[in-house]
């Protein structure tokens, strides 16, 4: 027929069960923090971290092994804490509480963002090939 396989795509049960134990650290995240008097709204900032760089590590999980890879995301990751902290500290001191389908939208954006920065970042660490971010689940 041709040159092309077409291989289907499914979710393997290890994905499903890194997707349950997500949901489960999620939901033992905000009772641990409700429980210490920590606001919601910190919940929500590290919960939708967490979703943001796991879902670029899921995407790039070909990149694994590599050292330019992990350094990227290191640097992307420490941008992401300063503007978060200085978003959730100062922008909205008032609130405690702080719902996550508000951040959701951003999470999204800074999804797309951190995939793009981290190809241009691996790029300039000196790889010769041109990365395509590809959007494969």
């Amino acid at each position: 027929m041709g040159r092309f396989k077409h291989r289907k795509k499914h979710t393997s049960f290890g994905e499903a069960v890194v997707l349950a134990l997500f949901g489960v650290a999620a939901f033992w995240l905000a009772v641990t923090f409700h429980g210490r008097g920590i606001p919601s709204k910190w919940v929500t900032a590290t919960v939708e971290t967490a979703a943001s760089f796991g879902i670029v590590v899921y995407m790039h999980r070909r990149w694994l092994t590599r050292w330019t890879f992990w350094t990227a995301m290191l640097i992307c990751f420490l941008a992401h804490c300063v503007l978060v902290f200085v978003f959730f500290q100062f922008v909205l001191r008032d609130f405690t509480r702080f719902s996550p389908l508000l951040w959701s939208p951003v999470m999204v954006f800074e999804t797309f963002a951190l995939l793009i920065a981290i190809a241009k970042l691996e790029r300039k660490f000196g790889l010769d090939r041109k990365h395509i971010v590809r959007l494969t689940f």
